[in-house]
């Protein structure tokens, strides 16, 4: 039996919004991916700051001059109100 030309309609339209459907999912999933990318690159940016400061806290509490004088480097390069609050540093 032939089908009609409206079931052969049908049948393309609901073709059509399968295929929609698995490419809105498809795009959901990049969006997924990208976002998690993104998350991970910045925790691991974060982990980085951390393991360094550590390091260098570290090597300021050794009271080597070489050390010291880089750590004053580093608070005079401080010049945000709430980076300077953290460091008991006078606001400029």
């Amino acid at each position: 039996m032939a089908k009609t030309i409206e079931q052969l309609q049908s049948e393309a339209d609901a073709a059509q919004k399968k295929a929609a459907e698995a490419k809105k999912k498809l795009r959901l999933a990049k969006l997924a991916a990208t976002k998690k990318e993104r998350e991970q690159t910045r925790k691991n940016d974060t982990r980085r700051k951390i393991t360094f400061g550590a390091f260098m806290l570290n090597k300021v509490k050794q009271k080597n001059p070489e050390s010291e004088k880089l750590y004053n480097e580093f608070l005079a390069s401080l010049t945000k109100k709430q980076d300077r609050e953290i460091f008991n540093l006078p606001i400029i």
